[in-house]
């Protein structure tokens, strides 16, 4: 006898909206901060020297890493990049590829990325709840 699947109802995009909502609501301002202005880079480990393996015939000398750390929330973000020397082309670095680590609860459930413009406008939103609350607090 075969076993008869549970079929799932999508989530609408409005009960998502909700969902992203409370917790948007719950984050702390650190989080917030960089979800709505992005992250602030510093440099906490500059251009180590890492041996990666990289397809052969790319000319590359070496590859590096920078490890970048954001001073708002504590997201680390390691960039890998290799330094190319073609004979009769000026040197360059080029970018192969980021990694990141961010610290625990930042990440919110798959597919609230706030690149997505319906999300962003709640973190704004958030935000602007946040700076009301306090002014109404302090009045």
């Amino acid at each position: 006898m075969a076993t008869k699947k549970k079929q799932v109802r999508p989530i609408t995009k409005a009960a998502a909206e909700e969902a992203i909502a409370g917790t948007l609501h719950n984050l702390p301002e650190s989080f917030l901060t960089c979800r709505d202005l992005r992250h602030s880079w510093r440099v906490q480990d500059n251009f180590l020297d890492v041996g990666m393996q990289v397809e052969p015939g790319r000319h590359v000398t070496k590859t590096v890493q920078r490890r970048l750390r954001c001073i708002t929330c504590g997201t680390m973000r390691d960039d890998y990049y290799a330094l190319i020397e073609k004979p009769n082309f000026a040197p360059r670095l080029e970018k192969l590829s980021s990694q990141y680590k961010y610290p625990k609860d930042y990440q919110m459930r798959p597919g609230a990325s706030t690149r997505d413009i319906a999300v962003s406008q709640l973190v704004r939103y958030e935000t602007l709840r946040r700076v009301l609350a306090a002014t109404k607090k302090s009045s």
